[in-house]
């Protein structure tokens, strides 16, 4: 958000980075949920690190607010391909573990 307001975009309207980070969040993470379960996780999470990187790389190099919310698109791909992807890798791990409603958690 402080690189879009460097590069020009007003005040009032750097929340768009945000706005575009989760619209592209919200659209990729239903399609990348599906493709996690049949593909290995590692062939997923690979790509998503270099989708982050490059990412990364156009944000710092972004001198104009277009050129950033280029590099933001990327990063909520890699955010939506990421979030469901650790959960999957996560998920066998916790599903043995109940919380309960004070807290701790213990083994059912």
């Amino acid at each position: 958000m402080l690189r879009a307001g460097q590069g020009g975009l007003p005040v009032a309207w750097i929340p768009l980075v945000l706005v575009t980070l989760n619209l592209v969040y919200a659209v990729s993470v239903y399609p990348c949920g599906g493709l996690s379960d049949k593909v290995s996780h590692t062939r997923l999470l690979v790509p998503s690190l270099m989708g982050l990187i490059g990412a990364d790389w156009v944000l710092a190099y972004a001198d104009s607010w277009s050129v950033v919310l280029s590099g933001v698109a990327p990063w909520g791909l890699r955010r939506g391909i990421t979030q469901d992807l650790l959960s999957a890798i996560d998920w066998p791990t916790l599903a043995p573990r109940k919380a309960h409603s004070l807290g701790d958690v213990a083994k059912s």
